[in-house]
């Protein structure tokens, strides 16, 4: 062996010097660490980034293996040499990932590091808010919202009938819609909406705000001649049970609210909340499901081609 530790072998048959020259072991990395997040990206990433320090001078690069839960490790990728970061790509949220790197050269691979755990954490989303529904016919209610999130890849809308009704899904839009038009309503019904963001089947984000809208009742133009004038007619017929008619009139395009109120004053149906074209028309309020007694209906209609602004009273008795 000489000074630069090179070991000779001489053999006698046949006549020949064999020299080995020894190689370092390498040294294992140490100190591995790292950070499972979210990226900002569109859709937002999981990722697990990793980083080590480099025990070794000799080299060719680094093998990264991981392993799910209590299952085993595999190798996933590999780094050149110095290197000492890398960013896993191939991971799912809520998932629980032991990691683990080891150096290695042309003839020889060093032992492990330590070994670093991380779960990484669920993409969320931000719900939709300021959401409004609002009865634009008999047969239609149309939707709007606030889009809070930049990676959804749609919205969800749900509806249920009446308070006490139960939510489904009943449609859904793309990305970045903020407005929904309900064809698939009945006249004379009280619905409720909300609305969320979905990225797939598991990533959603929380509901919107609730909001609600009566669709009005089926109204019958009686004639084709435009009034003049504002009209509110006394129902008929008056005393009623269970239904009573209501005339009234409309000189330009408005918007009326039809609302009926008990002698207490608590408010009991809506039944116009629309806007309309000019003409007369009458609307059938059925009562049914109320007691006798006195009911007050309030009409008010607003111009939306003027200033004018027409408001009226008139008693009705129930009597069953």
């Amino acid at each position: 062996m000489d000074q630069n530790k090179e070991l000779y072998v001489l053999t006698f048959n046949p006549d020949k010097i064999y020299r080995f020259t020894p190689t370092a072991a390498i040294v294992a990395p140490a100190g591995l660490n790292g950070l499972a997040s979210i990226t900002l990206g569109v859709p937002p990433e999981v990722i697990v980034d990793l980083w080590w320090k480099d025990n070794s001078d000799n080299e060719d690069g680094f093998i990264i293996e991981r392993k799910t839960g209590n299952g085993n490790f595999s190798a996933i990728d590999s780094v050149g040499a110095n290197q000492t970061a890398f960013t896993d790509r191939t991971v799912l949220d809520t998932t629980t990932y032991t990691y683990r790197i080891a150096a290695y050269n042309a003839t020889d691979v060093s032992g492990y590091s330590n070994e670093f755990t991380t779960t990484t954490p669920l993409r969320t989303l931000a719900p939709p808010t300021d959401l409004i529904a609002t009865a634009s016919g008999p047969n239609e209610v149309q939707l709007s919202w606030t889009d809070n999130s930049f990676d959804e890849v749609g919205f969800k809308i749900e509806r249920k009938t009446g308070a006490a009704g139960s939510y489904s899904v009943i449609d859904s839009v793309a990305e970045n819609i903020t407005a929904y038009n309900d064809q698939s309503v009945a006249a004379n019904t009280l619905y409720y909406y909300r609305v969320f963001a979905y990225l797939d089947d598991v990533i959603v984000s929380d509901y919107s705000n609730e909001d609600s809208a009566k669709t009005p009742l089926i109204v019958q133009v009686e004639d084709e001649q435009i009034p003049t004038e504002y009209d509110l007619k006394q129902n008929y017929p008056n005393p009623f049970n269970p239904s009573t008619k209501i005339k009234f009139s409309l000189p330009e395009t408005s918007e009326v609210n039809i609302i009926i109120y008990n002698s207490l004053g608590k408010t009991i149906d809506t039944i116009n909340q629309n806007v309309m074209q000019p003409g007369n028309y009458e609307q059938t309020w059925n009562a049914h499901n109320l007691s006798s007694g006195i009911y007050y209906l309030k009409m008010t209609a607003e111009s939306t081609v003027s200033d004018r602004i027409f408001q009226n009273v008139i008693k009705m008795i129930l009597l069953k």
